[in-house]
């Protein structure tokens, strides 16, 4: 599209994705991680069913596969411990927002699968490799799986520092 079509989608973007973002975070982690932490749940249950579902959800994605499954399900695992040491939604909602919009609106990458429709640069990737996958996108590399598994852990740590100093 020419640039003056361009310029309202990219404006009418942001709160687009932001409101899809909050939709699957409202349901996999509000309403569906919520009710089994609510209902006593062991949390480690809890943080893995939301994660599946939340994996499930993109299953129709295209270029769904093992590892874009794998990466989706570590992000959504990442989400829901965030949700439990932070104690809000808001925070996975903005960062699932910004996430999407920063590869489909600014760098023009596929998100889950998704081809942007437009953005900022038109990057072009050829083939799969470590760090990204040519049919899922970055998410679907094992660069993003190993990122996020660590991210995982450096969530965890700092949610018990923050149950143990009493937040």
């Amino acid at each position: 599209p020419s640039a003056s079509v361009q310029i309202p989608l990219f404006l009418l973007a942001l709160p687009v994705v932001f409101m899809q973002s909050s939709t699957e975070e409202i349901e996999t982690r509000g309403f569906a991680f919520g009710k089994m932490k609510a209902e006593g749940v062991p949390l480690l249950v809890a943080v893995a069913c939301s994660a599946f579902y939340f994996a499930y959800i993109h299953i129709n994605n295209e270029g769904f596969g093992i590892l874009p499954l794998l990466g989706i399900f570590v992000v959504g695992f990442q989400y829901a411990l965030c949700c439990h040491y932070f104690g809000t939604i808001w925070f996975t909602c903005g960062a699932h927002a910004l996430w999407n919009f920063t590869q489909d609106f600014i760098f023009g990458l596929p998100d889950s699968g998704n081809p942007a429709a437009v953005s900022i640069f038109n990057t072009t990737v050829k083939g799969s490799s470590f760090f990204y996958d040519q049919a899922f996108g970055i998410e679907g590399s094992a660069m993003a799986l190993l990122v996020n598994l660590a991210l995982c852990g450096v969530i965890f740590m700092i949610g018990r520092r923050l149950q143990e100093k009493g937040r």
